[in-house]
């Protein structure tokens, strides 16, 4: 986290990080997505919404939770990972053996870099894929 944020803080100060999109940037994003869903919402003191409610409990409601489940999973991006701005996100059911099940969303999101100022120097656009595993654990992958 220390060389994320030596980075984003020197950002503005070094030419080459003006340009921001490298590959490893997405991937610092995509796996603290992965570390924010995969943490139980309420167990955090300071941060009593930081993560997911129990997502085996909403896999119990599907189909119908689809909607809510995917409601809070762009709530919960763009409120604890700031450098994302979800533009839409679409859901599906994957039915592999019934009753098991996975939910799949694919997010496109612009990501930030911003300077000192809090001033975004530059933007690009990724597509997130989350997977919702049928064991209750996110999986967050980068999609080129």
């Amino acid at each position: 986290m220390g060389d994320l944020f030596q980075r984003l803080v020197n950002c503005e100060a070094n030419s080459n990080e003006n340009v921001w999109a490298h590959e490893h940037d997405a991937e610092d994003i995509t796996s603290h997505l992965t570390s924010l869903l995969n943490a139980r919402r309420g167990k955090l003191s300071h941060l009593s919404h930081y993560g997911m409610d129990d997502p085996l409990a909403m896999m119990e409601k599907l189909p119908e939770a689809l909607p809510k489940l995917e409601k809070d999973i762009v709530d919960t991006m763009e409120r604890y990972e700031k450098r994302c701005r979800v533009l839409n996100c679409h859901s599906r059911l994957v039915l592999d053996d019934y009753p098991v099940c996975e939910v799949l969303l694919n997010c496109a999101a612009v990501v930030s870099c911003y300077s000192q100022d809090f001033v975004p120097l530059q933007q690009n656009t990724y597509c997130f894929q989350v997977l919702l595993h049928h064991d209750g654990r996110f999986r967050v992958n980068l999609v080129s």
